[in-house]
């Protein structure tokens, strides 16, 4: 079958889950629309790039299976977080919608 599912242990104590963690940081991000226009998010740093698509599709209304967010010319995968993509406060980031007609998965 496909899509094993991964389990995840996450340590109790919250002193060990934050090692190796930089202090977390609130950035914000600009991102240029499919229709043009500028989204601005006031996100924490660590945040995944899935969970930035994610509060796209809810708040803006993009569809999340088919939309990207690229960073200079970089699509960004969805398990990295900002930080990892090298995402910064008042970077630029660009947000793609591929039509079905595209071939795009749905």
């Amino acid at each position: 079958s496909i899509g094993a599912t991964m389990q995840l242990k996450v340590p109790e104590d919250p002193a060990i889950r934050e090692q190796g963690r930089q202090e977390v940081n609130s950035i914000s991000i600009h991102i240029r629309m499919p229709d043009g226009s500028e989204q601005t998010l006031q996100v924490d740093q660590g945040q995944t790039v899935e969970y930035v698509r994610a509060y796209l599709h809810e708040h803006c209304g993009l569809p999340f299976s088919s939309s990207t967010l690229t960073f200079q010319a970089r699509q960004l995968l969805d398990p990295m977080s900002l930080v990892d993509c090298g995402v910064s406060d008042n970077c630029n980031l660009t947000c793609t919608v591929q039509s079905a007609a595209d071939g795009g998965d749905m």
